[in-house]
């Protein structure tokens, strides 16, 4: 036997002998309140709505905790594309400033001079030169000169420097390039091809 419940009268009712009026309270079981309530006649009390809305929610699906991840994803992933671009572009201003700055920094003492600088002046002119034109880049360099005696020359020419002259080494105690161009004749004589010599004239002292 099912359990009975208990019902409000909507619309005036006689059941079971029993005259109802609306507001009335009628027990019943629902199967037979079902018909009553279909036709307007009975309504379940607030206690059974408020059941019955509990009911319907907890078996509605619970919402899906990841269902706007797509959408956080894609706000995060613009949102760091800007940042990127944003990054981008600061590193590229950053190398023009570098650029520019090393565009206009000027040579510190002791750097070697340009080829054409004609450091050194008439003092240490080769043999045979123009004094007041200074070596000329590869003069005196035979066209079959090879790179050791190029390097050998310039050796040669450390060893021919005059301890404590001036202009012949720099602050650091290096040889100054000037001063081996003017006694190899090579007027292009580089840092580079001094470092190199001084460094096996060191070995060989």
């Amino acid at each position: 036997m099912s359990a009975r419940h208990s019902y409000a009268v909507v619309e005036p009712l006689s059941h079971s002998g029993t005259r109802y009026e609306p507001e009335d309270c009628i027990e019943l079981d629902p199967k037979e309140a079902a018909d009553l309530i279909d036709a307007g006649v009975l309504r379940a009390p607030a206690d059974q709505d408020a059941r019955a809305g509990a009911i319907a929610a907890a078996r509605r699906p619970a919402p899906d905790p990841e269902g706007d991840i797509p959408t956080l994803i894609s706000e995060c992933h613009g949102e760091a594309m800007l940042a990127i671009e944003s990054l981008r572009r600061d590193i590229e201003a950053l190398r023009r400033d570098v650029a520019a700055l090393a565009a206009t920094e000027t040579p510190r003492e002791g750097d070697d001079p340009p080829p054409d600088s004609g450091a050194g002046g008439g003092e240490l002119q080769p043999q045979g030169d123009d004094p007041a034109s200074g070596p000329e880049p590869g003069a005196g360099e035979p066209a079959s000169l090879t790179a050791e005696d190029r390097a050998s020359r310039i050796l040669t020419a450390i060893a021919e420097l005059e301890p404590g002259r001036d202009d012949h080494w720099t602050r650091t105690g290096k040889p100054e390039v000037a001063a081996l161009r003017a006694i190899t004749g090579y007027g292009d004589v580089t840092g580079a091809e001094r470092d190199a010599a001084w460094a096996a004239f060191q070995v060989l002292d």
